[in-house]
């Protein structure tokens, strides 16, 4: 069971500066923080546990100010009946749990937090959390009394500089200025960030589900995949959908975790479902009479059609409309790189860390043929890597790569983090894996070039193979499992181990 949520995004001007006093009490309280730890061992305190009523949560399209927060309680208090619940702040994990069956109702990371206030009812706290496909969230609980809202408030703010302590032992940070500054940021009203990922819209929604279909372009056909959806009595999955010039990323609403990732220019078709004869047997909306909106999406590597159906609401024509603005951005970005999305936007070359500089691959060697996907850090293309005469795959002069691109916006912890991700693949060659090819991160945007996998992961392939009917021989499977754990065991870190097993858990 989850949280009803508002398919409302919340979106709000920048919230005024805090006053110097209000910064000097800030600073005061950090410090009192700082000096109250002994920074010497790990914190590893009991869990603290709050009484309060959970009201519920909305997408939001900034990740701190006042202003937004109370913009997205007023919505959650409008749009949801609040429940009982506890709010857990155990070790670096933040929990609400519905009181009476204890049903996890959110969970999230503390380093996922980006801010924190109190309402403007003394009794209201609400956090925004950001997690890693750079969808945002915000919370909102009500305590019985304002003192146990100060308690939890402080709590949070504890956490933070837990962490921030905990940081310094593990990689050598000055515990004081880093807390300091990582409080400051997510407690000050007056940060504003535009956000990398360049959303154009954000919404939460129902996911009802997915089914695959001939067609590409046929109002007709997204009815009849809703309709027979709702028929087979779908298990809803309460989702936020982030609308890019890159795609159209969907992550449960509970979780964070990825749901959907659609590449905008494999999308064929997207509407509207107004008939009411198919939305009468929408069980779960009021009255029967919520808008739904149908994307059409065509996979060319598997030739997989599929119609995947979302419960928007009042925004459910917004929704649309988003998908279709994400066009035309996609459509000037690629016309701004002159149809070539490797190009090097400036002359400036940067350093390169390690053993990344002698796995530089040339630039001028590589050619984007199409889009594959979207990944954490931007685009997936299929390119093509020239080498010499008869040198390449089947006596060609060339291979097949999977390109993955660096947005231009990323942030400096995505930049850190892709240089992280090479740097690791660097160390394995195994014909059981994807292995690294080689990189260019001299000039903007940094590559990473990878070996191509002609039908993708194994999650999509087994998706698509039960979906046209074909069926894996035990063999087949036995050879399937074998293969996974070799993969599995190429490390002895394990380091694979959840990431294979969850491609094929599905």
């Amino acid at each position: 069971t989850t949280t009803t949520t508002t398919a409302t995004t919340t979106t709000s001007t920048s919230s005024p500066s805090p006053s110097p006093n209000e910064n000097d009490k800030l600073e005061e309280s950090v410090s009192s923080m700082m000096d109250s730890l002994d920074t010497s061992t790990v914190l590893d305190v009991p869990p603290q546990v709050f009484k309060c009523d959970y009201v519920g949560h909305t997408t939001v399209t900034q990740s701190a100010g006042e202003e937004v927060a109370y913009e997205s309680a007023k919505t959650a208090m409008k749009s949801n009946k609040p429940r009982k619940a506890q709010f857990i702040i155990s070790g670096q994990q933040l929990q609400i749990k519905d009181k009476k069956n204890g049903d996890l109702l959110q969970d999230s990371l503390v380093n996922e937090l980006t801010f924190h206030t109190k309402g403007k009812k003394p009794t209201i706290l609400s956090f925004i959390t950001k997690n890693k496909e750079g969808i945002t969230f915000c919370h909102t609980l009500r305590f019985a009394k304002k003192s146990k809202c100060t308690e939890a408030l402080n709590a949070i703010g504890k956490a933070i500089v837990d962490l921030a302590n905990k940081e310094k032992m593990d990689g050598g940070i000055k515990p004081s200025q880093k807390a300091k500054a990582f409080a400051r940021h997510l407690t000050s009203s007056s940060i504003q960030t535009k956000d990398p990922a360049s959303l154009l819209g954000m919404f939460e929604a129902v996911y009802i589900g997915s089914v695959p279909i001939a067609e590409k372009r046929s109002q007709q056909a997204c009815e009849s995949a809703t309709l027979s959806l709702l028929l087979s009595k779908p298990t809803p999955q309460s989702v936020a959908i982030g609308v890019s010039g890159e795609g159209i990323q969907v992550v449960d609403a509970l979780s964070s975790e990825l749901v959907l990732n659609m590449v905008i220019k494999n999308i064929t078709f997207t509407t509207l479902i107004v008939d009411k004869t198919v939305l009468k047997k929408d069980k779960g909306s009021k009255k029967g009479e919520e808008a739904i909106c149908a994307f059409i999406y065509h996979d060319q590597r598997l030739q997989r059609t599929s119609c995947e159906v979302f419960r928007g609401g009042r925004r459910a024509a917004q929704i649309c409309e988003a998908v279709n603005v994400a066009f035309q951005v996609a459509y000037d970005s690629q016309k701004k790189k002159k149809n070539n999305p490797f190009a090097a936007i400036s002359k400036k070359r940067e350093s390169v860390p390690g053993e990344l500089f002698r796995r530089q691959i040339h630039r001028r060697d590589l050619e984007a043929v199409s889009v594959l996907g979207m990944g954490q850090f931007g685009e997936v293309y299929l390119g093509r890597q020239y080498v010499k005469p008869g040198k390449g795959q089947d006596g060609k002069d060339y291979f097949d790569r999977a390109c993955k691109m660096l947005r231009s916006a990323a942030t400096v912890a995505d930049r850190t983090e892709f240089l992280r991700e090479s740097e690791v693949m660097l160390n394995f060659d195994h014909p059981n894996l994807v292995n690294l090819i080689g990189v260019a991160v001299q000039q903007r945007p940094w590559l990473c070039v990878l070996e191509y996998m002609e039908y993708g992961d194994l999650k999509s392939v087994m998706k698509t193979a039960r979906e046209k009917g074909m069926k894996f021989t035990t063999l087949e499977f036995m050879k399937l499992i074998v293969q996974i754990a070799k993969g599995m065991v190429c490390h002895p870190s394990g380091l694979f181990t959840w990431t294979l097993q969850q491609e094929i858990a599905y």
